[in-house]
């Protein structure tokens, strides 16, 4: 969903609070746990949300970002066009300069993605070359780490949500994420 972080916050406070759930806890992959604790910090004002699990998020940003609105390269300007003001926000700087506060009263856990280069998907191994850490092909293991660090995961960025690429080497085997969200759920 295009947008700016409070923007995506808003239209997912609009969806969850229209019922009379009386807690939540939300999951969230990627880009989705900067909304999720946007939310939790600002429209949540009945305090509802009370446990955020995040998984390959980039708390920290990713140079991915800063490498899409900087290149003049036609697949970052294609990028760019697409993902804007997105991509604004997820750059290392803009993540530092204007961060989101987490709720005291909320439990914050997280998960990160990674594995070799050679093991990402196709589309996903030249980003995986651009982030000199270890990383899940867009977001590095440091960036994804916040508040309470449960591991890391053997997989790239979309097999972490079942998008399993078939252009990897022979001996992967895709990352079970119906087993592993199953289980963060319980």
């Amino acid at each position: 969903i295009p947008g700016t972080i409070a923007e995506r916050a808003s239209l997912l406070a609009n969806q969850l609070f229209q019922s009379d759930v009386a807690e939540f806890s939300l999951f969230a992959h990627s880009m989705g746990g900067l909304d999720a604790r946007y939310l939790i910090s600002f429209p949540d004002s009945d305090k509802r949300i009370k446990r955020l699990l995040t998984v390959s998020t980039p708390h920290l940003g990713s140079p991915i970002a800063t490498w899409a609105l900087e290149s003049p390269r036609m697949l970052p300007v294609m990028i760019h066009l697409v993902g804007r003001p997105a991509l604004d926000e997820l750059t290392p700087e803009r993540r530092r300069a204007v961060p989101i506060p987490d709720r005291i009263d909320v439990i914050y856990t997280s998960y990160a993605g990674c594995c070799s280069v050679s093991e990402q998907s196709f589309w996903l191994r030249p980003f995986g070359r651009m982030i000199i850490v270890e990383n899940d092909g867009l977001v590095s293991v440091d960036s994804a780490k916040w508040e309470q660090f449960l591991g890391t995961l053997h997989s790239d960025h979309f097999g972490l949500i079942g998008w399993n690429s078939p252009f990897r080497n022979s001996t992967y085997r895709p990352f079970d994420h119906i087993k592993f969200w199953s289980q963060a759920i319980n």
